[in-house]
């Protein structure tokens, strides 16, 4: 969930150390705050990197290889789009996630 910043202020990493107390796996989003590397350095639990492909080639074989070196146990492809659809409420309150913001 790459916008659980908006329910916790240490966002995935409070995730994966919530779900390393129960001893169960955490995905990590790709477009996640904190990101994986912060996530993988912190926590001692297994991850799962979500990918959303948003690059050429270039950025894909980048960002593998760089997962790739950290301590995940696999990547997963996600197959929808990163874009958030129009919702009412989180414009009438002004919500702003780092997908949203890298769109504007």
């Amino acid at each position: 969930m790459g916008s659980v910043a908006l329910l916790d202020p240490d966002g995935a990493l409070a995730a994966a150390r919530a779900a390393a107390q129960v001893g169960t796996l955490t995905f990590v989003s790709g477009v996640a705050d904190p990101g994986i590397d912060v996530v993988s350095a912190a926590t001692d639990g297994p991850l799962v990197y979500t990918l959303y492909v948003t690059g050429d080639q270039r950025w894909l074989d980048e960002t593998l290889a760089h997962v790739a070196s950290l301590p995940v146990a696999a990547i997963a492809l996600l197959a929808d789009a990163p874009y958030y659809g129009r919702r009412d409420r989180d414009l009438m309150n002004a919500v702003k996630s780092k997908v949203s913001r890298k769109r504007h």
